[in-house]
């Protein structure tokens, strides 16, 4: 038997050699984010410059089952985004047989879900870059499968993840929590149609995301055409947000005047590549019913190249309305890249300079009222408009109604805009519809 000092050393000895195995054993892991408890923050590095949409969703932060009354945050948002926004289903679209079969076609060997061209707005883009054998390797695919994660839209979360967690944060103003910390300011038209835009538009390389362009191989391919309309589109996503009062005029106008810079820095960025780009001209230029009589003949449009009539039908209406002096070098490069052979060099200079034109629209675009008879009154400057030529321009028409008739609530023209519905859209084949119903016939129609 052992005496009580025997006991003692046994004793001793048992646990020195827990205290071993204590410390030799893995360190436990971070709680999951469904665990309700604070998520681990992860810190900015190189290989990682995401925390993660889960880093938002436990119950104490975003994720809570039940909204929460705070000043800015119900702390449900991610639940319900990712209940029922469809930026969550971005990722899982490539693994369908569509996306696959225009892989195939475009001769992806990998397919969509591991093509950039695809990753960089099927998910966030600072997951869109290839899976090096690294620490961050499962990081990445957990945050492709979310989809277009919290990130890609309020910025890198690294910067600001920590520090939103603050006291001293609420005493900031969102500039502050911008030029400090990354937080996209969503709250600000502008801003919020710049985040939709790099993907729903397109945009060059830069700021540690990848080129995104749905260029016409991928259009030819089967990717849909990239027409983004900010207020309709905003007015579409299911809110995972707190609702606030939202100036309908404002948003309209920052995102016609946002979108078209954006699609002239694209252009910018398609220059240095195959020239000209087809996926710059309306599609119903060459795809087109045949069949005599058109309504292309009186307007000239038989065999020219339409360009730019998606994003800048409105801007020229926009910069008169803001008491601007009309956009001469937004003019003069349409009637450049009109031509078969648009020179290069040539587009490049006008581009510059239609940019300059655009962002001198933004100051007057942000201060205009939410007001009803202000808003009625820029549906009558528009309804003046004699200027449509196609099917983009006249839908761009009725979705700046739709908008500003949100404020203005006039009936007899929210009625008209219903009995559109049906001849707005162009059907299959891109046949006329209804055979004599043109572009201008939306006009029409809204004068009466």
């Amino acid at each position: 038997m052992l005496t009580s000092r025997g006991l003692v050393v046994v004793g001793a000895m048992v646990l020195v050699i827990v205290g071993v195995v204590w410390w030799r054993r893995p360190p436990v892991a971070a709680p999951k984010a469904d665990d309700g408890a604070p998520p681990r923050l992860t810190p900015a590095t190189s290989s990682s410059p995401f925390a993660g949409t889960a880093s938002c969703a436990g119950r104490s932060c975003h994720g809570s089952l039940d909204a929460i009354e705070r000043a800015t945050s119900w702390q449900m948002e991610y639940t319900l985004w990712v209940q029922h926004d469809p930026h969550t289903r971005a990722y899982r679209t490539l693994h369908e047989p569509l996306a696959q079969e225009i892989a195939r076609r475009l001769g992806l060997p990998r397919g969509a879900h591991e093509a950039a061209a695809c990753l960089s707005c099927h998910t966030q883009p600072a997951a869109s870059g290839p899976i090096q054998d690294s620490v961050d390797a499962a990081s990445i695919r957990r945050e492709r499968a979310a989809g277009v994660g919290c990130e890609a839209c309020h910025g890198t979360a690294p910067r600001w993840l920590d520090a939103h967690l603050t006291k001293e944060w609420q005493t900031k103003s969102a500039e502050e929590k911008f030029r400090e910390h990354g937080l996209v300011p969503l709250g600000d038209p502008a801003a919020l149609v710049k985040a939709c835009a790099g993907c729903h538009v397109g945009a060059p390389p830069g700021n540690g995301a990848p080129v995104r362009d749905v260029n016409h191989d991928l259009i030819a391919a089967g990717h849909p055409r990239l027409a983004f309309e900010a207020s309709a589109f905003v007015a579409n996503l299911p809110p995972h947000w707190k609702p606030r009062p939202r100036n309908e005029n404002q948003l309209w106008a920052a995102g016609q005047v946002v979108s078209a810079a954006a699609a002239l820095e694209l252009l910018k960025h398609r220059t240095t590549a195959v020239w000209p780009e087809f996926a710059e001209y309306d599609c119903t230029a060459c795809h087109h019913d045949l069949q005599e009589p058109t309504w292309r003949r009186p307007l000239g449009r038989r065999g020219a190249l339409a360009w730019g009539t998606w994003y800048f039908s409105m801007p020229r209406w926009l910069a008169g309305a803001a008491g601007a002096t009309g956009t001469p070098a937004l003019d003069e490069l349409k009637r450049i890249m009109a031509k078969p052979r648009p020179a290069r060099d040539v587009a490049v200079e006008k581009i510059d300079a239609a940019l300059v034109e655009l962002r001198r629209l933004h100051a007057p675009v942000n201060a205009w009222d939410g007001g009803g008879p202000f808003a009625l009154g820029k549906i009558q400057g528009l309804l003046m408009s004699d200027n449509v030529t196609s099917w983009d321009e006249a839908e761009q028409l009725y979705l700046a109604f739709v908008a500003l008739n949100q404020t203005a609530k006039d009936t007899a023209l929210g009625e008209r805009l219903k009995s559109l519905l049906d001849v707005r859209a162009l059907p299959p084949g891109y046949a006329t519809p209804r055979g004599d119903v043109d572009p201008r016939s939306i006009v029409r129609r809204l004068r009466e």
